[in-house]
Formats: structure tokens, C-alpha cells, sequence
């Protein structure tokens, strides 16, 4: 009869892991490959005309660059969610994943979906995030107003003893690395070439999908 209830409930507990075991499994993100289909930015009769992208599928996401069609190297299309596809786009000096708008793209002859973001935190602090799978992509970067944009001229004079140089660089604009800090709440989309595609529940420039180490988040 002990033996009985010993072999019962080795059996359950064998249950109990392989349950576990199969719960921490699916729970886990898919791994994609990012394969996708050549599309094209749409050509207007404005020379200097772009086309605004966005760090998501929706204009409620963080803007990510407005761009001239003539300058773009290679587009890329992923997937279209609603009406914003997302692409991988080489641009100039740039390389980022953003999504367009459907109308902004002369083709996007690609599949529908709806991404599910399975819900994780971030392991450990990662700064700065990237646009892409990888560091030969552009760093997520935040624009913050000078401190001086808006001291009087005669002030910017006297503090920098007259020189125009310091008085120029004074005034611009600062650029900041956008990053995440560690136990930050994040919906990960899928995995590819060891990076997450990721949307954090609180960032610096607001909603906004990007890509981080495939480690740091679990």
C-alpha cells in the first residue's frame, strides 16, 4: 500500500514538472526569420516630398524619421498590421525597421498579421536600443532642447565671453540615447538573429517598438 503511494506520487509530481516544464515553453517568444518583400516609397511630384515612418503600427507610436524616396538604397517589407507596414529600410547613412503607413509604399504586396506580444521584463538595464537586429543599425536617439535656446543673445555674449563658436554649439539641441531600464515591463514580438523585437511599457519617447540583445529581457 506504501509503495502504492509513493509510486502515485512520484507520478504526480512527474505531472507537476513536465506541466511546468511545458507552461515555461509556451510562454515562450517565436523566432522569426526576416524575410520579407522588395517595396518602394511612393514618388510625388514634390522634389523634396517625404515620408513620415513610426516606431509602430499606428500614429499613436513615436515618429521615426521622415524620408525622400530618391535617397532610399533598399526597402524591405515584413508585414502589415491594419494599415502600416513594417519595413526594413537602408537609407543614406541609416538603417532602421519602422512602419509606413500602406499609402506611403507603391507595393506592399505582403501578409497580414496582428502581432501578439508575449509579456516579459527586462533582465538587466540596456542602453541605448537599436532600430534593428543588430548594432549596424541606428540607436534609438531622443531630442532634447538646449538648456540656452531660449537665453537672450547679450547673456549667451557675456557667459561665453563673446565666442560664437560656443555661443552655436550652445544652442543646439542635445541628443540623447534612448535605453530601459532593469525590471521595465516588455511585449516581445518575436526573436531574430539574436535580438528581440520589443514594446516597452513606459519609454522616454512614448509608444514605441525596437530592438534590444536577446538576453536581456526574460
Amino acid at each position: 500500500m506504501k509503495k502504492m503511494i509513493t509510486l502515485a506520487l512520484v507520478f504526480a509530481l512527474a505531472l507537476t514538472v513536465i506541466s511546468a516544464a511545458a507552461s515555461a515553453e509556451g510562454g515562450k517568444w517565436p523566432v522569426r526569420e526576416l524575410n520579407g518583400t522588395p517595396v518602394e516609397l511612393r514618388t510625388t511630384v514634390f522634389k523634396n516630398a517625404r515620408e513620415q515612418s513610426f516606431a509602430g503600427p499606428t500614429r499613436q507610436y513615436a515618429l521615426s524619421g521622415a524620408f525622400l524616396s530618391r535617397r532610399v538604397n533598399k526597402a524591405t517589407a515584413l508585414l502589415r498590421e491594419g494599415d502600416a507596414v513594417l519595413v526594413d529600410l537602408e537609407y543614406a547613412n541609416s538603417k532602421r525597421f519602422v512602419y509606413f503607413e500602406k499609402d506611403s509604399l507603391t507595393s506592399a504586396d505582403v501578409a497580414e498579421e496582428k502581432l501578439e506580444g508575449v509579456e516579459a521584463k527586462m533582465k538587466s538595464a540596456v542602453w541605448p536600443v537599436y532600430y534593428g537586429p543588430g548594432k549596424d543599425y541606428d540607436i534609438v536617439t531622443q531630442r532634447a532642447a538646449s538648456r540656452f535656446a531660449d537665453w537672450p543673445l547679450s547673456i549667451l555674449e557675456e557667459l561665453f565671453g563673446g565666442d560664437e563658436a560656443k555661443i552655436r554649439r550652445a544652442q543646439k539641441d542635445a541628443i540623447h540615447w534612448v535605453g530601459l531600464e532593469a525590471g521595465t515591463p516588455v511585449k516581445v514580438f518575436f526573436e531574430a538573429n539574436g535580438w528581440l523585437y520589443v514594446e516597452p511599457s513606459s519609454c522616454s519617447i512614448g509608444l514605441a517598438r525596437f530592438w534590444i540583445p536577446a538576453d536581456a529581457a526574460e
